[in-house]
C-alpha cells in the first residue's frame, strides 16, 4: 500500500508539476517499486478513459428544476425566543453601568498622566480678638435696696390673649468678636 505522500508524487509526476528535485527519486521507486509502476499505469489509463468518453447528456433545467425543489421542500426546525421586557431592562442597565463604569475609568486614566499636585501655602494670619461682657450684677458699697420682682400692679387687669414676657428682650451676657488681621 502507497503512502498518501507518495501517491501525491506520483499524481504530481503524471502532470508535470513534480519539482526537479523530485523527479529522479520518483523516477528510482517507479523502476524499483511495482506497485507504484501499477498506480501510474492505473492513473494513465484513467485519464484515457476520461479523454476519450462522450460528455453525458444533461438536461440543466429538470437538473436544476429538481435540486430547486428538493431545497424548497426541506423542512428546517424554526426556533423561537420570547423576549420579556424584563430582560431588556436588565440587558439595559448592565449595559448602563458598563459605560458609566468604562467611562469613569477612561476619564481618570487620561487624567491622571497630567496630575499637577498644588500644595496652598497658607500663611500664619495675626488674631485679633475683642471680649464684650455685657450687663452684670454689681454690689453696691454700702447701700442697699429692696426690690420685688413680679408684674406690675396695672397689668391685672390685661386680657388673656396678652402675655407680659412679650415685651422682654432676651440676650446673651457674653459676646465675642473675633476676626483675623492680613
Amino acid at each position: 500500500m502507497l503512502s498518501d505522500e507518495i501517491q501525491f508524487s506520483l499524481l504530481e509526476y503524471l502532470d508535470g508539476s513534480l519539482p526537479a528535485e523530485k523527479l529522479a527519486a520518483i523516477e528510482q521507486l517507479l523502476a524499483s517499486d511495482g506497485e507504484a509502476a501499477e498506480f501510474v499505469r492505473e492513473q494513465r489509463s484513467l485519464d484515457a478513459l476520461m479523454r476519450t468518453a462522450p460528455l453525458p447528456m444533461i438536461n440543466w433545467n429538470a437538473l436544476s428544476k429538481q435540486i430547486s425543489s428538493a431545497v424548497y421542500e426541506e423542512v428546517l426546525p424554526r426556533h423561537s425566543w420570547q423576549i420579556h421586557w424584563r430582560w431588556i431592562g436588565a440587558a439595559a442597565a448592565m449595559a448602563a453601568s458598563v459605560l458609566i463604569v468604562g467611562g469613569v475609568v477612561l476619564h481618570h486614566r487620561g487624567s491622571v498622566q497630567n496630575v499637577v499636585h498644588v500644595i496652598p501655602v497658607v500663611q500664619p494670619a495675626e488674631v485679633a480678638s475683642a471680649i464684650v461682657i455685657g450687663p452684670a450684677a454689681e454690689t453696691a458699697n454700702g447701700a442697699s435696696a429692696d426690690v420685688q420682682v413680679g408684674p406690675p400692679v396695672m397689668m391685672d387687669n390685661l386680657p388673656e390673649s396678652v402675655d407680659p414676657a412679650d415685651g422682654l428682650v432676651d440676650r446673651p451676657s457674653h459676646i465675642s468678636i473675633t476676626a483675623a488681621v492680613r
